[in-house]
């Protein structure tokens, strides 16, 4: 058995939006010269745009340094302590690179 994988095009994107599915054509319906138009030759890369993708390793660092706490920080942007520890994490941010904010800050 071989397996076919390729990506909807825009029009049956919208048949599957519209629960139109009987519309859209199963692989083996299909034009093998037909199939290699959709699949581009690496699938598009996901770019996280969650509610808390605005937060900048910049802006948390100055929050940081003006001495609240990560749990103070956390709740004044109405997100979980654990998700604003990941995020600093992700950023690199630690106790260090605060107190180093700091003292260029008072310089």
């Amino acid at each position: 058995m071989t397996v076919t994988r390729y990506y909807l095009t825009e029009q049956e994107r919208i048949y599957a939006d519209n629960n139109q599915l009987h519309l859209i054509p199963a692989a083996d319906q299909r034009n093998p010269e037909e199939l290699s138009e959709f699949i581009p030759e690496k699938p598009p890369e996901r770019v996280y745009t969650g509610k808390y993708a605005r937060l900048t390793k910049k802006y948390l660092i100055e929050q940081l340094a003006t001495g609240i706490t990560v749990r103070q920080l956390a709740k004044k942007l109405g997100m979980p302590r654990e998700s604003l520890s990941s995020k600093l994490f992700e950023y690199g941010i630690t106790e260090e690179v605060v107190r180093g904010h700091e003292q260029t800050r008072d310089c």
